[in-house]
């Protein structure tokens, strides 16, 4: 068998009549003394043209003859009011690619389908031909489409695509008015946000474009519509009343020939000739044209070859037009490259997300990604997403919701769930759950999935099973108790979840949360069965104070530290890798700094792996004793990179710390010989310590980490804090850090520099809990800013810190009695230190356990603080400034509280200062047991007094006499604090 064109070369011809030419017409016309004017006059009257022959007849008789499908034919259907013909011939036109011009007349055919109620996909694809069809608006008649405004916002609500599609064609078409009018107010309506506001921007656009390119061609359009005659009725009306021409020879011998003729026999091959004989090789092509290539095939191309730009500019012009692009794993590459470039004034958190969403839109669903390749690199975003140095909780949530839109409900992990838990606002979270749950239903029941109605509901158990558990956790008890599945259904949660939402309600310290005990007990009930209800009442309270004690207690430190190598390795891994004992972070530090001292680097590596699979207490322990050790070595930078690598940037600022971890990467990836100059001398310069972490962050096995990073806690983020201080060079950028932390305690963390990323809310602790800054992160500013502006700074940060609701530890106290005895001031050193004797309650704790002998801590003295506190003698501000008294417990004095301030006397040369503090301390030891002081104490507390000793023979002070002087007052002071404890009767 031939090819078709092969076939249609060798058909015969056949005679035929073709019908009578326009030109023949006109003069045939003319000599009759007819115009088409005149013809067109008279509707019932129309030309019927055969050979020789002219008759008139009644305009009815002509609907009946077949029809050939041509633009002609279409404009004379719509004339005649016959849609359904016309919509199907368009259709074949469209097919055919056959050009059709725009004209008023097909305005009739948009009007009919706008009219219809119910329209069909084919249908749409249709109205937007049609639409196409329609003349520039100032060719148009301007009463187009008024009163439509009703069929526009039916077909909008049926289909909210179709009023983008609709609008875009009017707005290049120049249709202002009718855009302005209908299309936006209804897509406001319909559309989301970011695809209105993009479908706005386009639409004026393209108004704009048709203005410009209206008014530049206006001269010419008055030159050329003087030189030919308009397409007016007169040539509508003869070439409507002609008959069709017959069919060519091409056309007949097509419609006989199959669309693709079937292979020749190869068998049998005598009838032709060998292709292979040497007249034809001469002629055979040398080179065969590649395939075209289609516009998707186009974007796929580009993004295979990391063409990013270029793939969204025709990503773009695809989305305008309106083009079907299909499903491709590929399409990942563009998404990690929307999270992976970097966020600046032109590439905002809003186009990052905008981005991450259209490219995330082309990755196929789950049922249609079995056995592609790259099916799995889905994991690789969620890492990209949930291991970024900030997280942006709209951008988890997004990423969730498209996941489960897609059906990869498995791949959704407790970290993203957490996340959204613990940090979106309150009044989104419920909300946000119920549309994971529906539009994981609409995927099921869309693609018909075996058991739908069970998996859905199974989604729906899993996934508040996380979210209650992580609610709980977070003291979100309210967002939780929403959460818990009504009685009928079906819907199961864990019965862990259960009960971690019942210990969070009681321990929560609120009246308000009792009231949801009985739905959470009833939820129980019903998971567990009414038998287990006794029991949970009877075991919650030991299994939470376990889980709590396994997080806050670790073993002893005494018996490893100093170990034989080998047997703290052997320990640490056995002990790092159980959920239920966990190391101390001293005997981590410590067998790091001696292991590291041999040469050897594997061990750090295997430990940090070792535990980040174990559980997050022991991933924390160890995360902190890394961070200690670089703390001890002086190496702070590294301490803020562990925390970036591992932790939510939560409790610590985020600009200062993307600040330092940037200008490491910066450092890192120069070559050894450059220039290593940097804003923070700590980490440049000749003695330059080293860049790099101990362990291998990038390199633990094939899975690495846990996909997520974890929470910090306070101790990670008190040490951050402090690295923070260290790396600070000059006084004033010191006072803009502790800012920062007066505003990360209230629960702002603002971008100054980076204007781009205002927008990214900060992690914070729910309302329900403590954040994550206490007194610690405070000491290292009272050292630095009282040696800039002097001691009052000191007592301001004191009352900085109450005004926060955090309680100032002895070490506070400490290092403000201790500077302002290095200054030699007594009186306000003396104050604190009688203050706290009082406020604490020391004598009274000690004159009750003066018969016990477990007064050992490890500050010394200090163990409870039992009294209360008011601390009004610190700089207090003016009567206009002082806030809501609040009372808190005072630290009690301990050892090294004393010797501090003894030490800071003896370096002021301020004997007098020094015996004041020993006279208290004497009356200290009057409470204490037989033996007074422990050894260590001892041995530090000689070395004041001999310390002491040296300066009076210096001074020529004589401390015997002046204390043999001294001895009736203390009398009489003692006499004094007695009567003070004791009160009025």
């Amino acid at each position: 068998m031939l090819h078709t064109s092969r076939a249609l070369a060798h058909a015969p011809r056949r005679p035929f009549f073709a019908g009578v030419s326009c030109k023949s017409i006109q003069r045939f016309s003319q000599s009759l003394k007819f115009s088409t004017t005149s013809a067109s006059a008279h509707p019932a009257i129309f030309l019927d043209v055969s050979e020789d022959r002219i008759q008139t007849r009644p305009a009815h008789r002509h609907i009946s003859r077949h029809y050939t499908t041509s633009p002609q034919t279409l404009q004379q259907l719509v004339t005649e009011g016959k849609y359904k013909r016309a919509n199907a011939m368009l259709a074949e036109l469209q097919t055919r690619g056959d050009t059709v011009r725009p004209h008023p007349v097909y305005a009739k055919a948009v009007e009919h389908l706008l009219s219809q109620r119910v329209l069909g996909e084919n249908d749409y694809e249709t109205l937007n031909y049609w639409f196409q069809l329609l003349p520039d608006a100032q060719h148009s008649n301007p009463l187009f489409l008024m009163g439509s405004s009703q069929d526009f916002r039916h077909h909008a609500n049926a289909d909210p695509h179709f009023i983008a599609i609709t609008g875009r064609i009017l707005a290049r078409k120049g249709y202002k008015g009718l855009v302005e009018d209908d299309i936006l107010p209804l897509a406001r309506e319909t559309l989301e946000n970011d695809a209105f506001a993009s479908l706005e921007q386009d639409l004026s656009r393209s108004l704009a474009h048709y203005s410009a390119r209206v008014g530049s061609g206006s001269s010419g359009g008055l030159e050329h519509s003087e030189v030919f005659e308009d397409a007016s009725d007169d040539y509508t009306s003869v070439m409507s009343a002609s008959a069709p021409p017959p069919p060519s020879v091409l056309e007949v011998v097509e419609a006989t020939l199959p669309h693709i003729l079937p292979a020749p026999d190869v068998a049998d091959r005598s009838v032709f000739e060998d292709e292979m004989d040497e007249d034809y090789l001469i002629h055979q092509p040398i080179t065969q044209q590649p395939p075209r290539q289609s516009a998707a095939d186009k974007l796929l191309h580009l993004v295979t070859t990391a063409g990013y730009d270029d793939a969204l500019h025709l990503f773009n012009e695809l989305e305008q037009l309106q083009i079907t692009i299909p499903f491709s794993h590929d399409y990942e590459a563009a998404v990690l490259n929307a999270l992976r470039r970097p966020l600046a004034d032109d590439y905002t958190l809003e186009d990052q997300l905008k981005l991450f969403t259209r490219w995330f839109s082309l990755v196929p669903p789950q049922h249609e990604s079995s056995g592609q390749p790259g099916s799995n690199q889905l994991t690789g975003i969620r890492r990209e997403i949930m291991n970024s140095l900030l997280t942006n909780i709209p951008l988890v949530m997004r990423f969730l919701s498209i996941l489960v839109e897609k059906g990869y409900s498995r791949i959704m992990g407790k970290g993203e769930v957490g996340v959204v838990m613990r940090f979106a606002p309150a009044n989104e979270v419920v909300p946000y759950v119920q549309q994971l749950e529906n539009a994981y239903s609409s995927y099921c029941e869309k693609n018909v999935l075996e058991n739908a109605s069970s998996q859905v509901k199974q989604f729906s158990g899993t996934l508040r099973t996380h979210a209650i558990r992580c609610l709980a956790s977070a003291g979100r008890v309210e967002e939780a108790v929403s959460l818990l599945p009504a009685k009928d259904s079906g819907v199961w949660i864990s019965l862990f979840s259960c009960e971690r939402l019942l210990v969070a309600t009681r321990d929560s310290n609120n009246p308000s949360f009792l009231q949801y005990i009985p739905s959470i007990e009833a939820t129980y009930e019903r998971l567990a069965g009414s038998d287990k209800l006794e029991q949970l009442r009877r075991m919650h309270e030991e299994v939470e104070n376990k889980a709590m004690a396994a997080q806050l207690s670790t073993a002893s430190a005494e018996e490893y530290l100093g170990a034989p190598l080998p047997k703290t390795l052997r320990y640490l891994k056995r002990v790092l890798g159980s959920k239920n004992h966990h190391p101390h972070p001293f005997v981590i530090a410590e067998f790091l700094e001696r292991y590291l001292a041999t040469g050897r680097t594997r061990a750090p590596t295997l430990l940090l792996n070792i535990a980040a699979k174990s559980c997050y207490t022991n991933r924390a322990i160890f995360l902190f004793a890394e961070m200690l050790y670089y703390r001890r070595l002086g190496q702070h930078h590294l301490v803020i990179q562990t925390f970036a690598d591992h932790f939510y940037l939560s409790g610590v600022p985020r600009e200062e710390i993307m600040k330092l971890v940037n200008e490491i990467e910066r450092l890192q990836s120069q070559p050894q010989d450059a220039d290593h100059s940097s804003p923070y001398p700590q980490i440049s310069g000749e003695e330059s310590i080293n860049l790099t972490r101990i362990c291998k962050f990038d390199n633990l096995g094939p899975t690495g980490l846990p996909g997520t990073k974890a929470w910090p806690m306070k101790l990670h983020c008190n040490i951050v804090w402090h690295a923070l201080v260290a790396l600070t060079p000059t006084d004033h950028e010191l006072e803009n850090l502790y800012s920062k932390l007066l505003n990360v305690t209230r629960g702002f963390d603002p971008f100054r520099n980076q204007r781009h990323l205002e927008k990214l809310r900060p992690l914070l602790a729910p309302s329900t809990r403590r954040g994550r800054i206490d007194h610690a992160a405070f000491t290292p500013f009272m050292r630095r800013l009282m040696l800039h502006s002097g001691a009052n700074r000191g007592a301001r940060i004191l009352q900085d810190m109450i005004d926060l609701g955090i309680q100032p530890s002895i070490y506070h106290y400490t290092e403000l009695a201790g500077f302002y005895a290095r200054l030699g001031e007594v009186e306000p050193a003396m104050n604190i230190l009688t203050d706290l004797e009082r406020s604490s309650g020391l004598y009274e704790r000690l004159k009750r356990q003066k018969q016990d002998h477990h007064l050992r801590t490890g500050r010394g003295l200090a163990i409870v603080s039992t009294g209360s506190y008011t601390p009004q003698s610190l700089d207090s501000p003016s009567p206009s400034q002082t806030p809501s008294p609040q009372v808190y417990t005072a630290p009690e004095p301990d050892l090294i509280f004393y010797i501090c301030i003894m030490r800071g006397f003896i370096l002021s040369r301020n004997p007098r200062g020094f015996d004041k503090v020993h006279g208290a301390l004497n009356a200290l030891k009057r409470y204490l047991p037989k033996k007074k002081l422990y050894k260590d104490q001892t041995v530090i507390l000689n070395d004041v007094y001999q310390d002491f000793r040296v300066m009076s023979a210096e001074m020529g002070y004589d401390y015997k006499v002046k204390r043999k002087s001294k001895v009736v007052e203390l009398k009489v002071r003692g006499v004094f604090f007695s009567l003070l404890r004791l009160g009025p009767e």
